[in-house]
Formats: structure tokens, C-alpha cells, sequence
């Protein structure tokens, strides 16, 4: 029996290219509003983590759908990304040298670290702020 079009690498990978780039665009469109920056995030990773178990659907409907359903829950996770980087901005434009410039900058790293965890977490269990921010560090 031949080959279906779809059923080959090239058209799986090309297919799977697609879909990412698809769920860049959303995720770039709906972070513009910065108040839905978490939300955006979390329901990115929600969508790749179908990705990665192959039950992916239609990629904007899961996202959207992700998107819609967490929107309040993620309100507080957002706000602590928020008052953090806009703390450790202000630090880092204050102190322009010597040690503790280092330290903040050692804390932004860290931050960061966090903050993608938090989403990937909020995205994968159903837990409190404090503790998904628990699990993360």
C-alpha cells in the first residue's frame, strides 16, 4: 500500500515546525497586553506539553481554550513576576557596579529560572501560588 502524503518524516516534521511557529505567534499576539504575560506562558507550555505526548488538536483552540480557562488563576502568578522583575530592574539601574551588582545580577538569573518553572508548573498541576512557587524553587 503507498505512502499517505501526511504519513511521511518530512511531512510530520514540517507539520510539527508549523505548529510550533503557529503557537510562537499566539503566544507573541496575546503577551502584548503585559497583564497576560503568565497566561500566555502557562497555556504555551500547556499546548507543548500535548505536543511532546502527540495529542496535540488544533493548536489555537487548545491554547485559546487554556488561555480562557486560567485567566483568573494566573493573575497573582503574574503580578509576582511583575513586582519581582520590576524590583530587581530598579536595583540593577541603581547599583551600577561592584559587588552587589553581581549579587543582582546572580538574583535575576535565579529569578528567571523560577518564573519559567512557575509556568510550566501552573500549566501541569492544579496547586496553590504558594505552593507552585514552592515546587519551582
Amino acid at each position: 500500500m503507498a505512502n499517505i502524503a501526511g504519513d511521511n518524516p518530512y511531512n510530520r516534521f514540517m507539520t510539527k515546525l508549523f505548529n510550533i511557529v503557529e503557537l510562537n505567534v499566539l503566544w507573541l499576539i496575546t503577551c502584548i497586553p503585559v497583564l497576560t504575560i503568565g497566561d500566555a506562558t502557562s497555556a504555551m507550555y500547556f499546548v507543548m506539553l500535548k505536543m511532546v505526548k502527540n495529542e496535540e488538536g488544533v493548536i489555537y483552540k487548545d491554547y485559546f481554550r487554556f488561555f480562557k480557562e486560567n485567566f483568573r488563576k494566573s493573575i497573582p502568578y503574574t503580578l509576582w513576576l511583575l513586582l519581582v522583575t520590576g524590583i530587581l530592574t530598579f536595583d540593577l539601574h541603581v547599583t551600577k557596579a561592584g559587588i552587589s551588582y553581581g549579587g543582582l545580577i546572580v538574583l535575576v538569573i535565579v529569578a528567571v529560572c523560577i518564573f519559567s518553572y512557575v509556568w510550566a508548573l501552573f500549566a501541569s498541576y492544579d496547586n496553590t501560588v504558594r505552593g507552585t512557587f514552592n515546587n519551582a524553587w
